[in-house]
């Protein structure tokens, strides 16, 4: 599963963790959890509309401390979390303070961190990778960060907005400034969103959740995530179908166009079908990205009512191209290799064809011409190699 995390009107960590449970975190799993860290606190949810009807996270303690980046790390090291989110939860909070320290100009062990030794804080950073666990979450991706302007007030006086601590974290990543005369995005929500990949990933939508922001602008404060399976591009598919109704003079044209269209391969099996009827199979394989166009060919020009289409793994050897002069022209000449030995020779097939329909001969002819030539210029090659080593 993958999440997408769609900035609307910034983000923040209690905005974040809002998303989560909107989305289907359990309330109760998550303070299940967060105990573990034997500190002191309380969360309550709300469901709240602001235009769209999303999910409000209020979190309470008593507990003021004003803790160094090392009782934080420490807290978390001592706690019976899951090792996982225990190393994570420390990176982020490094970065977090590291990205303090730089902007205030002192060392990392030198700063009280108000804000990020605050027990929201500190539930909104571990509880966020509580439910990304929970929720299954493998990977995120996020849209550009959108940033407001204008001033904040904070524990080291009045700050620019946005806060110096987001633009640090926040560097090499997208980012939009707007006219908002406030902020909305903060430096807990800048140090989650950075976990992710600013990119837009495509999907198949399970959940979403909407985590409402606590301050009122001129459009809906929600931060929403969505949450899914990823669609992989990488890699090869098969595509294909049964046909059992159709004149088998189309298929030459089928696969022409099929070819035409993006495929990498495509061909025909005669089958036997149910109940006893002997049909054909066309299988066709492609990259991600030509499916929709090949799908709509076979739509188009087969009788089928249904296309089936799957990943499949594909081993190809290493491949060189050698070419090569015959009594009649050049020839190309694929060379397969693997491991670093040779597998394949074959020489390109329609320049052969070409070759002995303009002279005249046979095409067995010119392509073992080329084939024996390609070999000898392999096995010349090998023996300097042998002589350069020795």
């Amino acid at each position: 599963m993958i999440g997408y995390v769609d900035i609307i009107s910034g983000i923040s960590g209690d905005m974040f963790l809002a998303s989560l449970i909107d989305a289907g975190l359990s309330v109760n799993k998550l303070k299940k959890e967060l105990k573990k860290l034997e500190i002191e606190f309380d969360i309550e949810v709300e469901k709240k509309k602001d235009v769209i009807e999303g999910t409000n996270v209020y979190i309470f303690s008593e507990d003021r401390k004003h803790r160094k980046l090392a009782d934080i790390l420490n807290l978390i090291e001592e706690s019976k979390i899951d090792s996982d989110i225990k190393e994570k939860a420390k990176e982020i909070f490094l970065k977090l303070g590291e990205a303090e320290a730089k902007i205030h100009g002192v060392g990392i062990d030198e700063i009280h961190f108000h804000e990020v030794g605050a027990v929201d804080t500190i539930v909104d950073i571990v509880g966020s990778l509580i439910g990304i666990k929970e929720m299954r979450i493998e990977k995120l991706y996020s849209s550009p960060v959108l940033l407001g302007r204008g001033k904040v007030k904070c524990e080291h006086g009045i700050l620019p907005v946005p806060a110096p601590a987001v633009i640090e974290l926040l560097k090499n990543k997208p980012v939009v400034f707007s006219s908002t005369p406030t902020e909305i995005t903060t430096p807990t929500g800048a140090v989650l969103v950075s976990m992710a990949e600013f990119s837009y990933p495509e999907m198949r939508i399970k959940k979403t959740g909407y985590g409402m922001g606590k301050k009122k602008l001129n459009f809906p404060n929600v931060l929403r995530l969505i949450i899914g399976e990823e669609i992989e591009k990488d890699g090869m598919y098969v595509i294909e179908t049964n046909i059992d109704d159709m004149n088998a003079e189309i298929f030459p044209y089928i696969i022409e166009r099929l070819m035409s269209a993006g495929a990498i391969d495509a061909f025909v099996m005669p089958v036997m079908m149910k109940k006893g009827r002997a049909g054909n199979l066309l299988r066709v394989l492609s990259t991600h990205d030509k499916i929709e166009e090949i799908k709509r060919v076979i739509f188009e020009e087969t009788t089928t009512f249904g296309i089936r289409c799957h990943k499949v793994k594909r081993d190809i050897l290493e491949r060189e191209i050698l070419k090569v002069g015959t009594e009649y022209g050049e020839v190309s000449v694929k060379v397969g290799y693997y491991g670093g030995k040779i597998m394949s020779i074959s020489p390109e097939y329609d320049e052969c064809k070409k070759i002995a329909v303009e002279n005249g001969i046979p095409l067995k002819k010119i392509y073992s011409e080329a084939k024996e030539k390609a070999r000898k210029i392999l096995e010349n090659r090998r023996e300097r190699e042998i002589n350069l080593q020795g």
